[in-house]
């Protein structure tokens, strides 16, 4: 995935690439002694490349609801010590703003899952980490309306049940 997003030099590509580094961070190993004390700095190094990349991207496309998007679910993962939460909250402010507007649409059910069951699904958790249940509620209550099937739907339900 990474070459192909590389070899495609698109906002989206740049957003995605971002991301990847984060996983790659998350995911590597510190193998031995050595592994073992400079992998936690290199893992935070790899997290600070996407976040570059991932901020470059909204910075240089601020209108483009794909990288909005991409950062939105990223930094909502991302631990708190990185002090990125309030950039995805409030990506995804600006996204459901946008909707509210009709500046942009957002397909009822696509096949990766770039809907509106999983764009309110993750409303839904950013409202609940920051204690607004009513809110949260309402998120994960339109993810479960706006496309049934989703995986994102049924998971908005099994939240449902669990806050209220």
């Amino acid at each position: 995935a990474e070459e192909i997003y590389r070899a495609l030099v698109t906002p989206e590509s740049r957003a995605f690439l971002g991301s990847i580094e984060m996983l790659k961070a998350r995911d590597a190993e510190s193998v031995g002694f050595f592994g073992g004390l400079i992998g936690p700095f290199k893992r935070f190094k790899e997290v600070w490349r996407g976040i570059d990349h991932l901020d470059a991207a909204v910075r240089e496309h601020s209108d483009n609801l794909d990288v909005r998007v991409v950062r939105m679910i990223t930094y909502l993962e991302l631990p708190s010590f990185f002090g990125k939460y309030r950039d995805g909250f409030d990506d995804m402010m600006t996204i459901l703003r946008w909707i509210k507007e009709e500046k942009v649409r957002i397909p009822e059910e696509e096949a990766l899952l770039r809907d509106q069951s999983s764009v309110y699904y993750y409303a839904g958790r950013y409202f609940l980490k920051s204690e607004q249940r009513d809110k949260a509620r309402e998120m994960f209550s339109r993810s479960t309306k706006a496309s049934p099937r989703s995986p994102f739907a049924r998971a908005a339900g099994n939240t449902l049940l669990r806050i209220k």
